[in-house]
């Protein structure tokens, strides 16, 4: 009977081990997912950006300087996204390693929103008032696809980042 009694202390101090390496790997996995998304949105100063960025901003910004330039990684793709004003106007500019432009937003006066947006959020939030609004305009391709003699259509932006079709 003494055997039974040690080997269940045994097997409790086993599972109370157990338990603190589960835990503790919990914590440590939490750290590290915290510090990946630090990580994963960086200040970066517009010379140390690849020269094909660099280059592309020189180009689409025509004469306008970027006062902020962050590197992002979403789904181990990464951006670079820039910001600056042009005429006056807040605008964003987001850009592929290879100085590809992805995608650019444009402040709008919320006067100059055209009648059939501002209908449709009125409709769909009539308590809501707006307060600033963006002109986005994304860069993807379409591409059409045979498989099998079945055909469809995939979109992707020119980094090879897959579109998120909302359709």
């Amino acid at each position: 009977m003494n055997k039974w009694k040690t080997f269940g202390r045994i097997m409790v101090v086993l599972v109370a081990i157990c338990c603190c390496a589960l835990l503790a790997s919990t914590v440590l996995a939490k750290e590290k997912a915290d510090s990946d998304k630090k990580d994963a949105e960086k200040s970066t100063p517009v010379e140390k950006a690849p020269q094909a960025v660099q280059a592309a901003l020189d180009k689409e910004l025509h004469g306008a300087k970027a006062t902020s330039l962050k590197r992002e990684v979403d789904d181990g793709f990464a951006t670079y996204e820039a910001e600056y004003a042009a005429n006056g106007v807040e605008c964003n500019m987001k850009l592929s390693e290879d100085g590809t432009a992805l995608e650019t937003e444009q402040g709008v006066a919320v006067s100059a929103i055209p009648a059939s947006v501002t209908a449709q959020i009125e409709k769909r939030f009539p308590k809501a008032t707006i307060k600033e609004a963006q002109r986005v305009v994304l860069t993807f391709f379409e591409v059409t696809l045979d498989t099998a003699g079945k055909e469809s259509e995939v979109k992707v932006f020119a980094n090879g980042q897959p579109v998120e079709d909302n359709d």
